[in-house]
């Protein structure tokens, strides 16, 4: 994948923030597909969150992290 398509965020302290902060910067940029990658631990809740706060419009693909 090329990297400069990777968009970090570590600004935020929990996973309601990390999606909120992301929603404007997703829209200026007119993405609507995001790949999730967290922890099998994690990764419900942030799906959960993420279809939440990104709205059915946005399609979140899901991808466990090893760790």
């Amino acid at each position: 994948m090329d990297t400069n398509r990777l968009h970090s965020d570590d600004r935020a302290t929990d996973t309601v923030t990390n999606f909120t902060t992301m929603v404007e910067p997703l829209k200026e940029n007119d993405i609507h597909h995001v790949y999730l990658i967290t922890s099998d631990y994690h990764m419900r809740r942030s799906r959960v969150i993420g279809t939440v706060v990104f709205g059915s419009q946005s399609a979140i693909s899901a991808m466990t992290a090893t760790t």
